[in-house]
């Protein structure tokens, strides 16, 4: 996978180049990201970039023997570890590597997917996938050998976030003291909820939201009912904020946690109006004539009270938490906001 490929994160790609070339890439970077911003492509790009045997300054050649197998994804040296669940019948939770032609094919027919799409892609039924201590021991298996190709050796751990306790002071050692020419890439959408002794060993990396892959999509998607909640609570309408939390109880839990991302958004753009700045430009007329008389009913308190339950509410659904019981204490949380 080449940086030339991945869409968006320009500065970002060439910041990452040039970490490789100064031999400034740490041996343990999180990339951060809330939401499919492409952190999983920017990941296997730089391990790529890492093994390429002509790269050009800026990007790997695509053509030596180590790229064309990064390209398919089967470099020897190159692990993945993913949240994994049971699958059918089977009561046993298998491990990431029994998942790799699925995983495969996802990424690199589309790096930019969510877990609600790569819980689709392996079958776990909607259940919640979590990365279990014996994947943990099987990365210290891998990563303690000689590398199969002589060069780097890479782990990418895409949300770790999901890890259990056991699982994730299992990896702390190799982390803190990592074997020569190891590299281990975390992606996660939620860095918070990652353990902070890991947090604090990692090279942190924000990848930047996808302007024309993501902007047109939620304003279609999200606008209606994340103004039409908030219009309700201004107008101390609680049986429309339970009506329309309803509609959001059916949605799967992605849609959920971007639909908080996007109502948070939408706080802060009432916030701005009030501050006398201009809110987002993608927003249509329609949505900031909207969002200008909501200005005048939610104090400055209440926009506090109103983006802090929205923030708990995202964090209580990636927690798996019953996204009934979730939504209606944001949609009372909203109701008495706008009285602050």
């Amino acid at each position: 996978m080449l940086f030339r490929d991945i869409r968006g994160n320009e500065p970002l790609k060439k910041r990452l180049a040039a970490m490789c070339d100064q031999n400034h890439a740490g041996h343990a970077l999180l990339f951060s990201e809330s939401g499919e911003y492409g952190a999983v492509a920017l990941a296997i790009a730089l391990a790529q970039y890492l093994s390429c045997t002509h790269p050009n300054g800026q990007d790997a050649c695509g053509t030596c023997p180590n790229c064309l197998k990064f390209n398919k994804l089967i470099h020897p040296d190159l692990h993945f570890i993913f949240p994994t669940n049971s699958t059918g019948k089977s009561s046993s939770r298998p491990l990431s590597e029994s998942f790799l032609g699925a995983w495969r094919s996802l990424v690199l027919s589309n790096p930019y997917f969510s877990e609600e799409t790569l819980g689709k892609a392996l079958g776990l039924d909607e259940k919640t996938g979590t990365i279990a201590v014996q994947e943990a021991k099987e990365v210290l298996a891998k990563m303690s050998v000689r590398a199969y190709e002589g060069g780097n050796k890479y782990t990418l751990i895409w949300l770790p976030e999901r890890m259990t306790a056991e699982a994730a002071n299992k990896l702390l050692k190799i982390i803190e003291e990592p074997y020569p020419n190891t590299y281990f890439f975390l992606i996660t959408h939620a860095p918070e909820r990652v353990i902070s002794t890991i947090l604090s060993r990692c090279l942190r990396i924000e990848v930047a939201p996808i302007e024309d892959l993501s902007a047109e999509q939620e304003e279609t998607e999200w606008q209606e009912p994340a103004l039409q909640l908030l219009s309700y609570a201004a107008q101390s309408n609680l049986l429309g904020l339970l009506q329309t939390g309803e509609k959001l109880w059916e949605l799967g839990r992605e849609k959920q946690k971007h639909f908080c991302l996007y109502l948070e958004r939408c706080l802060r753009d009432i916030l701005w109006i009030r501050e006398e700045l201009s809110p987002r430009s993608t927003l249509t007329d329609s949505a900031k004539n909207t969002l200008q008389t909501l200005a005048q009913k939610f104090s400055n308190n209440g926009l506090e009270s109103a983006f802090t339950a929205t923030d708990q509410a995202r964090n209580l659904i990636e927690s798996n938490v019953n996204a009934k019981s979730v939504f209606a204490v944001l949609c009372n949380s909203l109701y008495n906001a706008v009285n602050l």
